[in-house]
């Protein structure tokens, strides 16, 4: 999962995510990043969070992309579906359902541009703790200029670096949780 925005977008999201990290909430100290797993987990920096504060600081982090206008994507695979059906050579030739979803973020996010905003460039940043299974892929796109003319560059950085990937984190453990339900 992630995000898809403009400069400007993305400058007044950057602003406002740092300083809900400085400030999470009345009484509590600043967080040093933004996790939703251990937020809901009390884990890690949430310790001591009661329920109905783990449910505000999610509120206000998930507000901070609905109010800066950022567009989310997303995709999941369902694994034990997967599993029965992607079996045998079928394994090699259709690869992981972790690298069909990048391949499916990826071409959201440029069939996004292409519609939103034909010509504009654009960046991708994934998380690096996925840069060993995915990196082959962002190569392909990188190496495919006259057909991804939008992409500028992809990339990977630490989470805890990158707020923009803290965000990402957000959508993707929401997009997790809900297709897991589902």
């Amino acid at each position: 999962g992630g995000l898809l925005g403009t400069e400007a977008q993305w400058n007044a999201f950057g602003a406002a995510w740092a300083d809900l990290l400085d400030h999470p909430l009345p009484g509590k100290p600043p967080l040093k990043q933004f996790h939703l797993s251990p937020l809901r987990a009390m884990r890690d920096e949430f310790e001591g969070y009661s329920l109905a504060e783990r449910d505000r600081v999610n509120y206000l982090f998930r507000h901070v992309i609905l109010d800066t206008g950022l567009v989310t994507l997303a995709a999941a695979v369902d694994r034990v579906a997967w599993n029965k059906l992607v079996v045998g050579p079928m394994v090699e030739e259709v690869g992981k359902p972790e690298e069909l979803c990048f391949v499916k973020c990826v071409d959201s996010v440029i069939a996004t541009c292409r519609f939103r905003m034909p010509s504009q460039s654009l960046v991708i940043c994934f998380d690096e703790g996925v840069r060993p299974q995915l990196e082959m892929w962002a190569r392909f796109y990188r190496s495919q200029s006259k057909k991804y003319p939008e992409i500028a560059g992809i990339g990977f950085a630490k989470v805890s670096e990158v707020l923009a990937l803290q965000a990402a984190d957000l959508i993707a453990t929401e997009t997790y949780q809900y297709a897991q339900e589902w």
